[in-house]
């Protein structure tokens, strides 16, 4: 496309995409103007910090998606595994052992809901749902309904 023919209509239909990028960035902008202590290095730290098992979690689920699936249960999920690693922690053992239980308790869950979908030709949205109740469950039986802190 030359240059003479980008038109107004042209240009907006080019930046679209970005527009919600433009928008936060701008938001930053704004609020470091108004507040210096944001970029410093223990914020974004807390930020990564905070957002590293949504992250991961997304990573999975795009995997998910792109095969043309749904899990609804991913969320209590990451509940569940989290809620079994604080627990064999707290009971004292050794990091392997809690790695490799974490995964097995995550893996037989996804297991469980492949296998379910698959034998029974059952529509991936209700068999989520339904694990999504059982690892909610799980999660706030294991936890005695309290929040699981990291200290």
């Amino acid at each position: 496309m030359k240059l003479a023919q980008f038109g107004s209509r042209d240009f907006l239909k080019a930046i679209r995409p970005f527009v919600g990028l433009f928008v936060v960035l701008l938001l930053f902008a704004m609020d470091a103007e108004l507040r210096s202590l944001f970029f410093k290095g223990g914020n974004f730290k807390t930020i990564l910090t905070q957002t590293v098992i949504v992250a991961i979690g997304a990573m999975g689920m795009t995997l998910v998606i792109v095969s043309g699936g749904i899990d609804l249960s991913a969320g209590s999920l990451v509940a569940l595994c989290s809620v079994v690693t604080a627990k064999l922690i707290e009971h004292g053992h050794g990091l392997a052992a809690v790695l490799v239980l974490t995964v097995l308790v995550g893996g037989l869950a996804g297991l469980a809901n492949g296998g379910i979908i698959a034998a029974f030709r059952m529509m991936p949205f209700i068999v989520t749902l339904g694990m999504m109740g059982i690892a909610r469950g799980i999660s706030k039986w294991l936890a005695d309904n309290q929040t699981v802190n990291p200290e």
